[in-house]
């Protein structure tokens, strides 16, 4: 009973071996019934790593929870092919998260939603920048524009305060000039409440980028797949399963 006690001591310290990214979905159907992943979930989140492994005592490792769904394993990598019925990866394997190996995998049922909510996050998020960008150099622009205005302005009222019978028009001019500075300053403040709104739209969606891959186009698979022991294209198949939420 110590060794027990002392056992789940260690593992609510230490750090768990993933979080929701990699637990997610847990409803899966196959062959038109419904099962749940959910007792692997539980499992994973809380094995301990390798590192933290090695601490445990050999009494403590025969003591820990017996891995349950043995044929469900998480798979992540590269898409190499994506065909009408399942995606060809570059994946590895990760049995337990102490144990992996690298496969070439043909995929059913892969996330394919996902894949576009990257693509489209992604699109996105580049749009939001470029609009940054403009609106940025904009606003930059209207208040040099701005500054100009003003200090012709300036002038122009010198002019006329002083020597208004050699510029007569320095009065009108000096008005002129007034509101040009006023269009300006509005341009600028305009541009840049725009580059906020932008800068704020590109933080959202690289942010939702992240959760499928890099900023540089390349989706990475990250899901729980039961390895069916079929071989198609000369790869084992792994099956997804029909998921209650596509989007992920």
């Amino acid at each position: 009973m110590k060794t027990i006690l002392a056992l789940a001591a260690l593992l609510a310290v230490l750090p768990v071996a993933s979080g929701a990214v990699t637990c997610r979905d847990p409803d899966r159907m196959f062959n038109g019934r419904w099962i749940t992943l959910q007792p692997l979930f539980v499992w994973w989140s809380n094995a301990p790593a390798e590192r933290a492994y090695a601490r445990l005592t050999r009494a403590e490792q025969a003591a820990l929870p017996e891995r349950p769904m043995p044929a469900w394993m998480h798979v992540s990598g590269k898409v190499l092919e994506a065909t009408l019925g399942g995606w060809i990866v570059e994946a590895t394997i990760t049995v337990s998260p102490r144990s992996n190996f690298t496969q070439k995998i043909y995929l059913l049922h892969p996330p394919e939603f996902a894949r576009r909510d990257y693509a489209d996050a992604l699109s996105k998020a580049r749009q939001a920048d470029a609009g940054n960008k403009a609106a940025t150099a904009n606003a930059a622009i209207a208040g040099r524009r701005a500054d100009n205005a003003e200090w012709n302005r300036k002038m122009a009222a010198i002019e006329w305060q002083y020597a208004s019978s050699s510029y007569p028009d320095a009065s009108i001019r000096a008005n002129r000039l007034a509101r040009e500075r006023n269009y300006q300053n509005g341009v600028q403040q305009r541009s840049a409440r725009a580059a906020q709104n932008y800068a704020a739209t590109r933080a959202a969606e690289t942010a939702r980028a992240w959760r499928f891959g890099d900023l540089e186009g390349h989706y990475e698979l990250d899901i729980f797949a039961l390895r069916t022991g079929a071989v198609q294209r000369g790869l084992p198949v792994f099956d997804v399963g029909v998921r209650k939420r596509m989007g992920r």
